[in-house]
């Protein structure tokens, strides 16, 4: 049975707990970067896996939503996502993130690291966050997730008991998106059309 690891954590987003929680992190090794000025759906024409390339000249549609880079960081309790956008201000326009990686090369992106905010096209009233790891086999471990703006976006991933985030493993060709976030029920909405999308970039390997 594949594994679904998947937790909702409803999260105020306060500045200063924003910043004094990025603080607490150790600093993300960059495994991705994007070029700014084109979250305009054109890339990757909707698709968003990014076999079309990054890139496209229209006009921007949405900072908030336009990925400049993806990083990772751990210690021994935590993984660390980080996800650097061009605006931190959340628009009228429900919109969501995902960044997500192989355990290994090659693999169907099984591990997938999500954010869901409110907007005129769902009916979230706070913001959403879902870690996903439908790699391993065994049954469903809830982890806890936690976001905070700082200059984008973190995500916090306990750990214990995801063997995926062992000691050692890898997150291989680490991919980012951004989209439309539509309906009700997260995560059962519709993700779609995508704003954004990027290359896969180097691969991050877990120590301590």
């Amino acid at each position: 049975m594949k594994r679904s690891l998947s937790m909702l954590v409803l999260v105020g987003l306060v500045a200063g707990q924003a910043m004094a929680s990025a603080a607490a992190a150790p600093k993300p090794k960059i495994v991705l970067e994007d070029p700014v000025e084109d979250a305009n759906f054109l890339n990757d024409q909707g698709t968003g896996d990014g076999s079309f390339g990054d890139f496209n000249q229209a006009a921007d549609t949405s900072g908030f939503a336009d990925i400049v880079s993806v990083g990772f960081a751990n210690d021994k309790k935590n993984l660390y996502a980080f996800i650097e956008t061009q605006s931190n201000a959340a628009p009228a326009a429900g919109e969501g993130f995902r960044v997500r990686a192989n355990p290994a090369a090659g693999g169907v992106y099984c591990l997938n690291f999500e954010i869901f905010f409110g907007g005129a096209q769902n009916t979230l009233t706070t913001p959403e966050a879902i870690f996903r790891d439908a790699c391993g086999a065994g049954e469903a471990v809830p982890v806890k997730v936690e976001i905070s703006i700082h200059g984008g976006f973190m995500i916090t991933v306990p750990r214990a008991g995801t063997e995926t985030l062992g000691k050692g493993k890898v997150l291989s060709a680490p991919q980012a998106q951004t989209f439309l976030y539509s309906g009700s029920n997260h995560p059962a909405g519709v993700t779609g059309p995508y704003f954004d999308t990027t290359k896969a970039g180097k691969d991050y390997k877990l120590a301590g």
